[in-house]
């Protein structure tokens, strides 16, 4: 058996060692936790980086591509119908009269030929080779080989154009110079109801009228020099 001193001995080494023990775990245990740190925690970011990736390609919406290039379709349709006035029939005479009749406004016509030097539908008087019709001294010449008269509406929109007595010089009412080129249908309208002797020579002036179909849409005077 061992003697007290042994035993004190034993145990005196004993403890001499367990410090150098301890010692050694925790520097070992220390140094494996800084290799594993250091080996997964980059692993854990990576993962972690693909993991939102994916999350956020998957929230993205699915774009299906099409089978052929887009094409621009053009619309073969005819465009949406729109007022459209028919082919204008123009014609030039002397207006006999303008009144109303079950509250429309008409006009009474008689056509005549308007022919011109310049136009070559007419020859100077000197001129005794052409076959034509000699001209008046202005370049002009009216013929009437039809007594017809014809009666039309005139449409409310009607436009009567007065611009001739700008372009001449030629005088209004109380020797005035008319101060616009367009006149309205009541102000035509005094013309031919015999209210004012200053411009009731305009009942024998001749007017060109166009027609949409048989309704007169615009009147316009025309100058003889």
């Amino acid at each position: 058996m061992k003697n007290s001193t042994q035993f004190d001995s034993d145990i005196k080494e004993k403890n001499s060692f367990q410090p150098k023990t301890n010692k050694f775990f925790f520097w070992s245990t220390l140094i494996t936790f800084l290799l594993t740190a250091s080996i997964f925690t980059p692993a854990a970011y990576y993962f972690g980086q693909q993991n939102g990736f994916n999350n956020f390609e998957q929230d993205k919406p699915t774009v299906v591509p099409s089978s052929t290039p887009a094409e621009t379709k053009v619309s073969k349709e005819s465009p949406s119908p729109t007022l459209v006035l028919n082919d204008l029939k123009e014609e030039i005479g002397q207006i006999k009269s303008i009144f109303n009749q079950d509250g429309k406004n008409y006009l009474t016509i008689d056509y005549v030929q308007w022919l011109s030097k310049s136009a070559g539908e007419c020859r100077y008087e000197f001129d005794l080779e052409s076959e034509l019709p000699a001209c008046n001294p202005n370049g002009h010449l009216v013929l009437n080989e039809n007594p017809k008269l014809r009666t039309f509406e005139i449409s409310d929109e009607v436009l009567i154009d007065f611009s001739s007595f700008d372009n001449i010089g030629l005088m209004w009412k109380n020797d005035q110079p008319l101060n616009k080129t367009n006149l309205s249908l009541a102000e035509f309208k005094t013309i031919f109801d015999n209210s004012n002797e200053d411009i009731a020579w305009l009942k024998n002036a001749l007017y060109w009228i166009k027609l949409d179909v048989d309704r007169v849409v615009e009147i316009k005077h025309q100058y003889q020099p």
